[in-house]
């Protein structure tokens, strides 16, 4: 089971992903 908040962070980031096509690594 993940929490809603793992998954809102997930979401995000593959929005992110998606949005910029390369991956970014988070700080």
């Amino acid at each position: 089971v993940v929490c809603r908040s793992c998954i809102a962070r997930i979401v995000g980031y593959r929005a992110r992903i998606v949005r910029y096509g390369v991956i970014h690594p988070v700080s």
